[in-house]
């Protein structure tokens, strides 16, 4: 008996009620993250994360590349 609540105190897993259970978009993390993405997106702007790094002329040349 003993070992198997060593293993239960060990374990990364917990079972919890429904009602208390989040999702992991739910999360305080995940707001925070969802928050400061919005927040970069409005202060940078959207295009700037949508512009390519490399002109495909470029991404051509590269010897390991085919596209």
């Amino acid at each position: 008996m003993a070992q198997g609540s060593t293993n239960a105190a060990l374990s990364p897993w917990n079972v919890v009620a429904l009602d208390t259970f989040q999702t992991p978009e739910r999360t305080q993390a995940s707001q925070w993250r969802r928050s400061w993405r919005a927040a970069t997106t409005w202060m940078i702007g959207k295009e700037a994360s949508e512009r390519q790094a490399k002109q495909e002329s470029e991404l051509r040349a590269l010897p390991e590349v085919k596209l």
